[in-house]
């Protein structure tokens, strides 16, 4: 009976060793002899000189770094690792995701934990896990899905691991990681990231894309980016679960209530690199909140540095939220009218999904976004969401609903529906 993996918590697994782990591996992997897993999971001769005590104790490194030596703190030395094993893939092994995002992060929901809701058999074994989980999910695998993959000697292991036990190596990519892009990255354009470091690190990070079998991505303006590096791409929309999704609030009975409306505005920035983008919309709500004092109200949600007490002192009602989880960031969503997407025009913010429009229609709230290419894609102007392309459109946008908030429960049920029918799993 082959070994099998269990559930730390939601959203992560380990391995249980029956035996000890190299019979473990074993397991998953038959055609391989114990001496050769030995070969390619530690470089022993290393582990013997850094660790005298394990050699003189007549121990076998293999077994007493996985069995002892990680516990108790011990370095692991890679091995290095050059052919790739004969045997064909395991047509029974799991799809295993790596990721090194916070379980409540927008790209770890949406590019694990969400896709995992249709794939029961999956595994989520996260980057900070133990080399000894990490290396029993590759053995047990037929994929790897790494996420966001980064430049390391820990990755660039399990990648000739993989490549050795002929396991597929999937890069999944949702955003222009390419360092021709570095001019445009939000943390440049908003002055928080030094350029030389990130173009570096996006140097390093994509010459990794050799090693990929294939690239998914979340749009296909990011796999035409890619398509010149990589031969074979599946572009894989970001979609929430059916249970996220609440219209209770946009209900008949409270569009009937429009007569005593104020309209509800939220700005969702997520991170500080998004400076850059608000500063689209920045004059606009402040000409709006002078001409148009106590007709609306503005909140903002994320990161971005608060700017709620300039609306304050214009007598808009305004508050700032730093950071909630998933679910009460819906809920919050919820509570208001409409929800602006403001990007500047550049090939990286083309390359974006339509999340903030998924978020926000799975509410029946409906966003008033910027004409970046998946947003033009998803929304049918005036009818399930507004588009802009200029600072006029956001004002003349903006003032009608502020003089006709009621707009939004109509076009906000519209939008709910576009996303219920092709963004929901």
């Amino acid at each position: 009976m082959k070994p099998t993996f269990r559930w730390l918590n939601k959203k992560r697994h380990e391995v249980i060793i029956e035996q000890n782990f190299l019979s473990t591996l074993q397991a998953f992997r038959p055609d391989l002899e114990l001496y050769k897993i030995k070969e390619i999971i530690l470089d022993s001769d290393k582990y013997f000189s850094s660790y005298p005590d394990v050699l003189e104790a007549g121990a076998c490194a293999v077994d007493h770094y996985y069995n002892h030596g990680e516990k108790e703190g011990r370095v692991f030395y890679a091995p290095k690792i050059s052919e790739r094993h004969v045997a064909s893939q395991l047509t029974e092994g799991k799809k295993v995701y790596i990721s090194d995002m916070q379980p409540d992060n927008g790209i770890f929901l949406y590019r694990v934990l969400f896709r995992m809701v249709n794939e029961p058999e999956s595994l989520n074994v996260p980057y900070h896990s133990k080399i000894t989980d990490l290396v029993a999910a590759i053995f047990s695998a037929r994929e790897v899905v790494f996420i966001r993959p980064v430049h390391s000697e820990k990755n660039i292991y399990l990648y000739t691991l993989c490549y050795y036990l002929n396991v597929k190596i999937t890069f999944d990519i949702d955003d222009l990681m390419l360092p021709e892009y570095v001019d445009e990255k939000g943390g440049i354009r908003s002055g928080l990231a030094n350029y030389n470091t990130l173009r570096t690190d996006l140097v390093l990070n994509s010459a990794a894309l050799i090693r990929a079998d294939e690239l998914t991505c979340t749009t296909q303006k990011i796999a035409d980016t890619y398509k010149s590096s990589i031969k074979k791409y599946t572009i894989i929309k970001n979609k929430l679960p059916k249970s996220y999704f609440n219209n209770a609030r946009r209900s008949d009975k409270n569009a009937n209530i429009k007569a005593e409306l104020k309209l509800k505005i939220l700005y969702l920035s997520g991170t500080a690199t998004h400076l850059k983008d608000y500063s689209i919309i920045s004059g606009v709500l402040t000409k709006l909140a002078q001409k148009h004092p106590g007709k609306f109200e503005i909140n903002f949600m994320g990161q971005l540095k608060d700017q709620s007490l300039l609306f304050r002192s214009l007598n808009i009602a305004s508050t700032h939220i730093r950071y909630e989880h998933f679910q009460k960031m819906l809920d919050i969503i919820g509570e208001h009218h409409v929800v602006l997407v403001p990007l500047e025009n550049s090939e990286f913010n083309n390359a974006k999904s339509n999340i903030k429009f998924i978020e926000a229609a799975s509410q029946g709230v409906p966003v008033i976004a910027s004409t970046a290419t998946e947003f033009v894609n998803t929304i049918e102007d005036d009818n399930d969401g507004w588009l802009c392309s200029n600072e006029q459109e956001w004002y003349d946008r903006l003032a009608y609903l502020i003089a006709n908030p009621e707009r939004t429960f109509e076009t906000g049920m519209k939008a709910y529906h576009n996303a219920l029918a092709n963004f929901s799993l």
